[in-house]
C-alpha cells in the first residue's frame, strides 16, 4: 500500500535537523582551524645572512664544508660584535649584488673592492684592506712581461690569451685598456694556473690576495706574480642603503678590529706576500 510522504512532519522537524548539521560543519571547521604547535626556532633578526663567493682563496674558500679565508674570520667577528649567529649563504659571484638588493642576505663579504658603479646599487661600509690588480705568468716569461709591460702588449705582433674572473675589477680593467687582446674569462680563479702552466693563457689578472696564493701554491710550477699593481683599490662589504643600522655597525667594528690589532693581525694570518 501506497504511503503518503510526511511532509508536515519534515517541516516540524527542519530546525532540529538544520541545527544537527551546523553543529557537525562548525566541529569540522573548529578541527581545520586547531593552531599548529608552536616551533621554538631562532628568527632571522638574531641571525646574520653573509652573502659569500667561496672560490678566491684566501679571501673566502672551503675547507671540506667549512667556509674559511679573511673575510670569513671578519664575518664571524662581525656577529659576534652584533650578538647574532653567522649563517654563509653561497651565491654565485654575478648573482652577489641581485641577492642583496633583493634582501635575500644582509650583507657581502666576499672580496669585493669599491667601485664608483657599485656605489650606485648599493652602500660600501668604510675600507678595510688596501690592495689591488696584479698579474700570474710563466717564470720564463718575466722579461716579456717586465715592470711597465701592459704599456706595450698592444704594440706586440703576437696574439695573447688574457685570463681573468668573470664579472670582477679584473674583466673591466682588461676590457678598457686591452681591448684587442683575447679575454679568457673564469668562474673559478683555481683553474687558471694550470691553464697558465700548459700555454693555454698567457697571462691572469686578478686581486693582489688572490695572485699572491695562487704563485705560493705553484711556485714550483714555475708560476711568478707581477711586481707593481695594474691598479689600486680597497675591499669593503656591500650592504644595502636601506639598512643604516648595519651600516653603522660594520663600520664601528672595523673600527674597533682596525685599533686594537686584531684587523692587521687577520691579514697577515691569511694574506702571504
Amino acid at each position: 500500500m501506497d504511503r503518503k510522504f510526511d511532509w508536515a512532519g519534515l517541516m516540524r522537524r527542519m530546525p532540529a535537523v538544520v541545527l544537527a548539521v551546523a553543529l557537525v560543519f562548525c566541529s569540522c571547521e573548529t578541527a581545520q582551524r586547531k593552531p599548529l604547535p608552536v616551533q621554538h626556532t631562532k628568527t632571522d633578526e638574531n641571525v646574520l645572512k653573509v652573502g659569500v663567493s667561496p672560490n678566491t682563496p684566501p679571501i673566502i674558500f672551503k675547507q671540506g664544508v667549512e667556509v674559511a679565508g679573511l673575510e670569513a674570520d671578519l664575518a664571524r667577528g662581525l656577529a659576534a660584535h652584533l650578538g647574532k649567529e653567522v649563517r654563509f649563504i653561497e651565491i654565485p659571484w654575478g648573482e652577489l649584488i641581485n641577492r642583496l638588493q633583493n634582501k635575500r642576505i644582509d650583507i657581502i663579504m666576499s672580496g669585493m673592492s669599491i667601485t664608483q658603479g657599485r656605489r650606485y646599487r648599493f652602500a660600501f661600509s668604510d675600507a678595510y684592506y688596501k690592495t689591488g690588480l696584479l698579474a700570474l705568468f710563466r717564470s720564463e716569461d718575466r722579461r716579456r712581461f717586465r715592470e711597465g709591460w701592459e704599456g706595450s702588449l698592444l704594440e706586440e705582433e703576437y696574439y695573447l690569451n688574457i685570463g681573468v674572473e668573470k664579472g670582477t675589477v679584473a674583466e673591466k680593467w682588461v676590457r678598457d685598456n686591452l681591448p684587442k687582446l683575447r679575454l679568457v674569462p673564469y668562474m673559478n680563479p683555481a683553474k687558471s694556473a694550470s691553464d697558465l702552466q700548459y700555454g693555454l693563457i698567457d697571462i691572469f689578472i686578478h686581486d693582489a690576495p688572490v695572485i699572491y696564493m695562487l704563485a705560493a701554491e705553484n711556485e714550483a710550477k714555475g708560476l711568478i706574480p707581477s711586481r707593481t699593481f695594474l691598479q689600486e683599490y680597497a675591499y669593503a662589504w656591500g650592504l644595502r642603503k636601506d639598512s643604516p643600522e648595519l651600516i653603522s655597525s660594520a663600520n664601528a667594528y672595523i673600527e674597533t678590529i682596525r685599533k686594537n690589532g686584531r684587523l692587521d693581525a687577520l691579514i697577515k694570518q691569511w694574506i702571504p706576500k
